[in-house]
């Protein structure tokens, strides 16, 4: 089961670029959003039923990304239309999914005076990298939140093999309880300490009172008066989840 928390709609050009395999034209966005699909620990601080106020602290889990590479080769410096750094040889590099593919970029530095960096992707499936954009920072301390993904340009031939990260690109997820919407019970979702935009909202089991699923868990939620109870029934094993990049354009 796959759940997107989606925070923004863009609308953006669509260029014919001569990417890939010699020879072939494909059509391809030059500037997109895209998400990041992270696997999830189980939750931590759901071991015994709670009880919540709006803005509390229901569970924290760890998350780390689905899709994940190993850089063989240095990408070298680009230079226009902004300056994207040099990444290293051997980095890891995260997936971002896009509209016909993945996109792999670097943590991104958010103590760095420009919190920019390179993301790279593969056109022909041929593990190695022919294509390169620049995005940045999301928020004030994220490393795996981009904001979108823009400047497709040709890049310089880079191979990449798939790498396992182990715990070198795991993430903190935070899930506060928010309100009550028609009867259901939304929540806000931080990563990194950076909240994002949109609230969740856990729904309903049918035919089954205060019983609902949010990102492959199953809860029981009860109001009682301006307090909501909560009690963890069932978690689903491999939670994956998306979180989608945000337009700052």
């Amino acid at each position: 089961m796959q759940v997107s928390v989606k925070i923004s709609v863009l609308a953006i050009s669509v260029v014919i670029a001569i990417i890939g395999a010699p020879g072939v034209a494909q059509m391809v966005r030059s500037a997109e959003s895209g998400t990041v699909n992270l696997q999830f620990d189980p939750p931590t601080g759901l071991e015994n039923p709670i009880t919540v106020s709006s803005g509390d602290l229901v569970w924290t889990s760890i998350a780390r990304p689905l899709h994940v590479v190993r850089l063989l080769d240095e990408a070298p410096e680009r230079i226009r239309p902004q300056k994207g750094h040099v990444v290293a040889q051997g980095s890891l590099l995260w997936g971002l999914q896009l509209n016909g593919g993945l996109a792999y970029c670097p943590s991104i530095d958010y103590d760095a005076p420009v919190a920019r960096v390179q993301c790279f992707r593969d056109f022909n499936d041929d593990s190695v990298f022919d294509g390169r954009y620049l995005s940045r920072q999301y928020g004030n301390n994220s490393s795996l939140l981009p904001a979108f993904v823009r400047a497709l340009a040709p890049s310089l031939q880079m191979r990449f093999e798939p790498a396992d990260p182990g715990h070198t690109l795991d993430v903190v997820i935070r899930v506060n309880f928010d309100r009550w919407h028609r009867n259901q019970a939304q929540f806000r979702i931080w990563i990194e300490g950076e909240r994002l935009d949109n609230r969740l909202t856990c729904e309903p089991i049918n035919n089954r009172p205060g019983l609902c699923t949010l990102r492959g868990l199953t809860l029981q939620i009860t109001q009682i008066n301006n307090q909501t109870s909560i009690t963890l029934i069932d978690v689903q094993a491999n939670r994956i989840g998306g979180i989608i990049s945000q337009w700052t354009g």
